[in-house]
């Protein structure tokens, strides 16, 4: 049945977003930058497992990344992962 494969796909995805702030901490990161796409992470039901997981850490965010990014979103993201003195990159959504 569709439903059920689609709950419990869901059921592992929540396991594995409220695992990712120990797997941060045990490569010894501390201070990572979240890429986000355009979806509105906010309105998500994955944010608040997603701010659980990451409590505790030095987090930055660069959201409104658009599919197929350009040079000049890459460029800033960069910028944005060097300005936070980012140990860890993590992207969450779909796309490019």
């Amino acid at each position: 049945m569709p439903g059920m494969a689609t709950a419990h796909t869901s059921q592992a995805r929540y396991r594995e977003l409220r695992s990712l702030g120990d797997a941060i901490r045990s490569l010894g990161a501390a201070r990572p930058l979240l890429v986000l796409d355009r979806a509105p992470m906010s309105a998500s039901s994955l944010r608040p497992e997603l701010d659980a997981a990451l409590d505790g850490l030095d987090l930055a965010v660069c959201d409104g990344v658009e599919p197929n990014p350009t040079l000049t979103l890459a460029i800033a993201a960069a910028a944005l992962a060097l300005e936070h003195r980012a140990d860890v990159v993590i992207s969450l959504g779909g796309g490019s």
